[in-house]
């Protein structure tokens, strides 16, 4: 909690205590490495990649849980064979919950295609399958998947100063695609945020040695000061693949989900997933 004034009238610098306890762990099978969650206001709704026994291909899976880790439907699939390219799989996936409908972007093995989708709570399907992307020049995995509660943003790319982003309204129609530069570099991995009229965009530094967020207008635009590195690297230890991060309004905290690898560690078989709680400056 905020301190009050001190005697001679000054407000003392705040300060906050935050401790954060596990409460619950629950191992989910025929799940692929790459999952997302989000929440309807009820219930956690899981997706994962996974090949159901007896199917041609891997499909992408809904799965719907309590708050307390219990697993209340039935893997459902999202995605069906007509929706892949012939000759294509599906490689990776990203998932929010908006107004009322859940969105998914997926991509193929290859990097070369990218695709939206919306459905229900429940996972019904509304409307057809959209192409962002077919036959990319610019990688199209490691895609990240905004909202601001009125459009839908994707944003793709290679690692470096730009990345693309495709904006589409809540029924899956095309509003604009363009690039947006940075004046730094930075990688794919990661996930981007939208609180207060800015997205925040965290993912790794060049080198993925440090975590930063990078901070864009509404219109994509990079806003003053571009970037602050939020897990800073010691040692050259990597802090990278930001896969999520959300913002506590109440006591304006950002909680950022990470991984931490150190050298010479291999990402498949011995990054550590961390939590970071960073204050609204970025410190």
């Amino acid at each position: 909690e905020p301190s009050g004034p001190n005697d001679a009238g000054q407000a003392d610098a705040f300060s906050t205590a935050v401790e954060i306890q596990q409460i619950e762990s629950k191992r989910v099978d025929n799940a692929n490495i790459w999952s997302g969650l989000s929440y309807d206001g009820s219930r956690i709704l899981f997706t994962t990649v996974w090949h159901a026994q007896g199917a041609a291909q891997k499909h992408i899976h809904l799965r719907h849980y309590d708050s307390e880790l219990t697993e209340l439907t039935k893997p459902l699939a999202l995605t069906r064979d007509a929706d892949v390219p012939v000759g294509k799989t599906i490689a990776d996936h990203k998932q929010i919950f908006q107004n009322g409908s859940l969105y998914l972007s997926w991509s193929t093995a290859g990097d070369k295609e990218l695709y939206l989708l919306r459905f229900d709570a429940e996972g019904k399907r509304s409307g057809e399958q959209v192409a962002v992307v077919e036959g990319s020049q610019f990688p199209t995995n490691d895609m990240h998947l905004v909202s601001d509660s009125k459009a839908l943003y994707v944003v793709y790319g290679p690692a470096g100063y730009d990345k693309e982003v495709a904006a589409y309204d809540l029924d899956l129609a095309s509003s604009y695609q363009k690039t947006i530069t940075a004046g730094f570099r930075f990688s794919s991995l990661g996930s981007t945020t939208f609180v207060d009229g800015t997205f925040h965009l965290f993912s790794g530094d060049e080198r993925q040695r440090s975590v930063i967020a990078s901070h864009w207008d509404q219109t994509w635009t990079l806003k003053e000061p571009g970037h602050h590195v939020v897990v800073p690297t010691d040692n050259d230890d990597w802090n990278w693949f930001s896969s999520s991060a959300l913002y506590d309004p109440k006591r304006k905290l950002w909680y950022v989900a990470y991984n931490h690898m150190l050298p010479p560690e291999e990402a498949d078989l011995d990054s550590t997933i961390r939590l970071a709680v960073v204050g609204d400056d970025f410190s």
